[in-house]
């Protein structure tokens, strides 16, 4: 057997990485444009309020309603931003962090 895939391989226990949970009602909007290429920075402003509400983890495809067959959003292929806020726990000052 090799050696570095064995399950008692110190490199492979190691502690569980803190974590925050992102789940939840996000702020979602397709973009408006008729024909979009890029995103503008408009788009990334923290100012900048999204009209539509999604849960994440979800597709919008199966949250846009009782009319999701008839809904542009069911086949919609394009751009579409999401936004959310959370605060970073203050014991993490200093720490590399990723967000995935």
């Amino acid at each position: 057997m090799n050696e570095a895939f064995r399950l008692d391989n110190p490199t492979l226990q190691r502690p569980e990485r803190s974590r925050i949970n992102l789940d939840g009602n996000w702020q979602f909007m397709v973009d408006p444009r008729p024909e979009p290429e890029v995103p503008t920075e408009e788009f990334y402003s923290p100012d900048k309020e999204f009209t539509g509400k999604i849960r994440i983890p979800g597709c919008w495809q199966a949250q846009t309603g009782m009319q999701a067959a008839t809904s542009f959003l069911h086949n919609y292929r394009g751009i579409a931003f999401y936004k959310t806020y959370f605060a970073i726990p203050a014991g993490w000052r200093d720490r590399r962090t990723w967000l995935r």
